[in-house]
């Protein structure tokens, strides 16, 4: 015998009999519309449905109309107690507001933070708490690994099992919870199996939110991590993807160009200089609580002026990277630089006017100050230009993420300008770029308004424009047939 609200949540379009929501979901910004909605579907509740509660009999077949019609009213008494649907539903609101409360801080926070264990373990967390509001609280195999992460726990011996999330394991469950992946880089954490020394439990009678990190040392909301956390597979069962694509995935990271060399007396690898914002509290003493373990923390960010100038780096050798190919399998690339010679590009063969030497073929044209200053915005986009669907290059290179996440942790929209007016001069220096639109980097059909070098008239080639004077052509190049690939 249990209490059922399906007849309030119930959705008969999905997997899930009840409304259900996601890690995913909440990481896409999809947790305040669903939680608020939650919220009036259990207000209304109030006046217009009163919970049930659900009789289940497992007998043999020929046994069923006797157990059904002859039901002890005794027993359904004393199983029974009656709640007022204003306390009943109430709660429930409370504690998904509870929940929408939490998540919108974390999700206010820095995403250098968002994206560490102790908060995406709270994340975890509070989605199966949401998600056990009006359904049966799923009690499988990652879950309880989750449920042993963050729930109190109280000795073995002696529980009272009344309080157990669920239960004493069996010795087949503790061969289950042995099946998951022990591989040397995993966490090590402690057993939660049948010889376990403790358990989950819910000492107060109620699934409540866990303890909290909270203050000036914590930038967003976690949980106290210690040695425990969950396997590689329970994670990617929660995220989708696994611990060290969270960042690419959801907070659009990732940044692979080396760190800039240090400044030399000569100043020939010289950074973009910038002043970094007023200092704030940016959770360095995250590890001061004894019971977090520092290793599962991120590395703090680089001041601005140096992820800038890694920026520009990566910029440099994104463009090049994503150079398109021709699609005729008999013709070369359009760019003459070898595969070793595409990673050594730099800010001087963006300025050489000997377009040769770079381009088997292309398409150019003299910019205009709104032209370049166009494509230059494509390039860096300010944070009000969000790219929906498929955007060609931009999603396949490093420096576009990059740029996503130093918006990101701006303090203003004014220090985003001055991170753009920074590139810009550089951006400036350059004597060539590709004709950038917002949906891709580089652009190939043909179009009259271009000269053209090298190549068969009239066919395909990327398109560039050239600040200053006509372009040194260099030594002709051979005729190319076949028509560029777009998608490179």
């Amino acid at each position: 015998m249990y209490g059922t609200e399906k007849s309030v949540v119930y959705r008969p379009d999905g997997v899930h009999y009840g409304k259900y929501i996601t890690c995913e979901d909440v990481l896409k910004g999809k947790a305040d519309d669903y939680i608020v909605n939650l919220y009036r579907v259990y207000g209304d509740a109030i006046d217009n449905n009163w919970a049930m509660a659900r009789v289940e009999v497992r007998v043999p077949f020929r046994y069923a109309a006797d157990v059904l019609l002859d039901i002890d009213d005794n027993l359904i008494c004393s199983s029974l107690i009656s709640v007022d649907p204003v306390a009943f539903w109430s709660l429930k609101m409370y504690r998904a507001m509870a929940c929408r409360l939490v998540l919108v801080w974390q999700a206010e926070g820095p995403t250098l933070y968002r994206e560490t264990k102790p908060a995406l373990l709270l994340l975890m967390y509070i989605v199966w708490l949401l998600n056990g509001l009006h359904s049966t609280p799923d009690l499988g195999q990652y879950n309880r690994e989750l449920i042993a992460a963050t729930f109190p726990h109280i000795a073995t011996a002696h529980a009272d099992p009344d309080i157990l999330v669920y239960g004493t394991p069996t010795e087949d469950e503790d061969e289950e919870m042995d099946s998951d992946s022990d591989a040397e880089d995993q966490p090590a954490r402690p057993r939660r199996c049948a010889d376990a020394v403790t358990l989950p439990a819910i000492p107060f009678g109620i699934a409540q939110l866990p303890d909290l990190r909270v203050g000036k040392g914590y930038p967003v909301p976690r949980v106290r991590l210690g040695d425990a956390f969950i396997s590689k597979d329970a994670f990617h069962y929660f995220m989708k993807v696994d611990l060290d694509q969270i960042g690419v995935e959801f907070f659009r990271k990732k940044l692979v160009v080396p760190a800039p060399p240090r400044a030399t007396a000569s100043g020939s690898e010289a950074n973009l200089s910038y002043s970094n914002p007023p200092a704030r509290d940016d959770g360095s003493d995250l590890d001061s609580d004894d019971n977090d373990n520092p290793n599962n923390l991120t590395e703090p960010p680089q001041p601005v002026d140096i992820a800038l100038t890694a920026l520009w780096r990566q910029f440099l050798l994104d463009i090049t990277l994503k150079a398109p190919n021709i699609k005729s399998a008999r013709s070369p690339p359009y760019c003459r630089l070898s595969p070793s010679e595409r990673l050594l590009v730099n800010a001087q063969t963006y300025m050489d006017p000997n377009l040769a030497s770079y381009f088997l073929a292309c398409q150019w044209k003299v910019a205009t100050d709104e032209s370049w200053n166009r494509i230059f915005y494509n390039l860096f986009p300010d944070e009000k230009d969000v790219r929906a669907g498929h955007v060609q290059n931009y999603e396949q290179t490093n420096y576009f993420p990059a740029w996503a996440r130093l918006m990101a942790q701006a303090e203003s929209s004014n220090d985003i300008k001055k991170m753009r007016k920074l590139l810009k001069e550089k951006f400036d220096t350059l004597y060539w770029m590709p004709h950038a639109q917002k949906d891709r980097i580089w652009r190939t059909s043909t179009d009259a308004n271009f000269s053209r070098l090298g190549g068969v008239a009239g066919t395909a080639g990327p398109q560039i424009l050239i600040r200053g004077n006509i372009p040194n052509v260099g030594a002709s190049a051979p005729p190319v047939e076949g028509d560029s690939d777009d998608d490179e």
